[in-house]
């Protein structure tokens, strides 16, 4: 039996994760992420046709045995609007809704609602994955939770607060957020 390192354990995963995400047909980017975020190393990925979804997979620079699986969504500018102007009261029946409807989808999920309950304009929608648990199968497992996630956060706004744009006649939904 071979040992490696805890650094080498986290090059190899990382290969493999990117290996695992091209055979899947997911597009994978480096990570371009901020200094004080302090992670060690991170995709950018963008999940295959027909639903492009950006997820984040990184892995925290203090924690070697780890990677991260997060799904950032902003609230967009129409939904943000109609959003505030429902009182204090509607907002968090709102929040309720969404926070349950996304713990049913993924109940082993960190999920916040940014910067408060009631005043948001991102969801955060995370789950960490332990290097000694992780196979290919529980990291699409995870990917199509994450995309299942959005799709509820989509429902979800499109239901409550409906938005319909008039284009040259037709009538077009729009898109809840911006990724």
């Amino acid at each position: 039996m071979v040992v490696l390192s805890k650094e080498k354990k986290s090059t190899d995963i990382k290969d493999t994760i990117m290996q695992w995400l091209l055979e899947e047909g997911v597009e994978v980017k480096k990570l371009e992420a901020p200094p004080h975020l302090r992670i060690k190393w991170g995709f950018d990925i963008f999940t295959p046709p027909p639903l492009r979804v950006n997820i984040k997979i990184f892995q925290p620079e203090k924690f070697n045995d780890r990677i991260v699986i997060l799904l950032g969504v902003q609230v967009s500018p129409v939904h943000l609007a109609e959003l505030n102007r429902k009182n204090r009261e509607e907002k968090v029946r709102f929040s309720a809704k969404l926070l349950k409807g996304i713990i049913s989808v993924c109940s082993d999920c960190s999920i916040a609602l940014q910067p408060s309950l009631v005043d948001f304009n991102t969801i955060s929608v995370a789950k960490t994955l332990f290097h000694d648990n992780l196979t290919r199968e529980l990291l699409v497992k995870t990917l199509i939770n994450m995309i299942n996630a959005y799709l509820y956060i989509i429902a979800t706004f499109n239901e409550e607060l409906p938005h319909v744009v008039r284009d040259t006649g037709e009538q077009k939904e729009t898109s809840t957020t911006h990724m």
